[in-house]
């Protein structure tokens, strides 16, 4: 009798494009930042001392401050258009979106995880927007299956993104030593459907993960039901 080879379980993991003349994240980002160049941002808007660059930078304070203004309709514009017609259906959507920083000699964010490990439930699909070069040890490093504990870097110019199930594979960052600082941004996504409030919270902010606070209601008819913007300050 010969052995079965078993085969790991697949998740979600691909690379799309989209329009940077249509959404120009960057720029607009490095608009609200008031910086020439975000690959640059450690020049100008350097992580501070006693800080490991997650969550806790002026980045990311000045971000989050001024996204309604200045990101918002770029972002909602980007989630009827382009992540709406994937599935056709009802969608809770993060209401906004995780800044990520990884500065040079930095790790960002700290320790190699799935989203599980953090509260977020099956069904969840992220989608990783690099505003920036992502590559080698500036980039996410992904499992190459589920629960292979391989990793591999996902290397993106800005006008791709990824999308994958964080929920089901780990992932993680490297210590920068590009010498350029890499930004970006992720939102979640999930079938309303498959949607299941749990009662949980986000570790960083102590954010519900419900509709009405981390996510927002996107329909069909490409309407949000906006009640959540008030308490969607998720940072994890």
């Amino acid at each position: 009798m010969t052995a079965t080879m078993r085969q790991a379980p697949t998740a979600t993991r691909r690379v799309d494009r989209y329009d940077t003349a249509r959404y120009p994240f960057a720029e607009a980002v490095a608009a609200l930042l008031d910086v020439p160049d975000l690959a640059r941002l450690h020049e100008t808007m350097p992580p501070g001392e006693g800080t490991h660059g997650d969550q806790d930078t002026p980045a990311h304070r000045a971000f989050y401050a001024g996204f309604d203004a200045a990101v918002r309709p770029l972002y909602e514009e980007y989630l009827v258009r382009e992540v709406l017609p994937l599935g056709g259906e009802d969608l809770c959507v993060q209401a906004m979106p995780t800044f990520r920083v990884h500065y040079p000699g930095l790790t960002a964010v700290r320790e190699y995880h799935r989203d599980s490990d953090y509260f977020h439930q099956s069904g969840v699909l992220n989608y990783w927007v690099p505003l920036t070069r992502a590559a080698a040890t500036s980039t996410v490093w992904l499992e190459t299956a589920v629960g292979t504990a391989a990793y591999e870097p996902v290397d993106l110019e800005p006008g791709q993104l990824l999308c994958f199930d964080a929920v089901a594979l780990r992932h993680g960052n490297q210590p920068n030593v590009t010498g350029a600082t890499r930004v970006s941004f992720d939102f979640r996504v999930i079938p309303r459907r498959r949607y299941r409030p749990n009662g949980r919270r986000t570790v960083t902010n102590n954010t519900r993960l419900e509709l009405g606070a981390y996510f927002m209601l996107l329909a069909s008819d490409g309407s949000f039901d906006h009640r959540s913007a008030a308490d969607a300050g998720e940072r994890s």
